[in-house]
């Protein structure tokens, strides 16, 4: 019986690129930034989706609080969910507020610490508060 599993995993391996024999498909190379723009859109739909999510849980934790009665257990139920709910937005939104710091702090390092107007073009150092007008490049740029 051992030899039936043998012969076919041999033939599943080496049989299915007979199929394959008309050529592999053409289509677009995806490159890095490709990738990269994929994680960014799905990250901003998990962050919107954590929104929704933290908006219910706080209805719904309200409407806990509301239907609660004179029950103890039952309000106080409904005020860790609520803490939990809010920590849980915090934590999802203060994550994206530092990504975004880093993202601009990255991208040019001397605007986002008051240095000015670096990189812009300019006409004269009046232009780049902060720092001088580069004349040695064309078109000249605050440095």
């Amino acid at each position: 019986m051992k030899k039936y599993y043998v012969f076919l995993a041999f033939f599943l391996v080496f049989g299915a690129n007979f199929a394959l024999a008309q050529g592999l498909p053409t289509g677009r190379v995806i490159t890095l930034p490709d990738i990269l723009n994929l994680a960014e859109n799905f990250g901003g739909f998990l962050v919107s989706l954590a929104g929704i999510l933290a908006t219910i849980v706080v209805i719904v934790s309200g409407l806990m609080y509301l239907f609660a009665g004179s029950s103890p257990q039952r309000v106080a139920s409904a005020k860790s969910i609520f803490k939990v709910g809010l920590i849980g937005a915090f934590i999802i939104f203060g994550v994206g507020m530092i990504i975004s710091t880093v993202r601009s702090v990255a991208n040019d390092p001397f605007q986002f610490f008051g240095g000015g107007n670096t990189g812009y073009t300019c006409n004269s150092d009046a232009d780049c508060p902060g720092s001088s007008c580069n004349f040695a490049v064309d078109p000249p740029v605050c440095y």
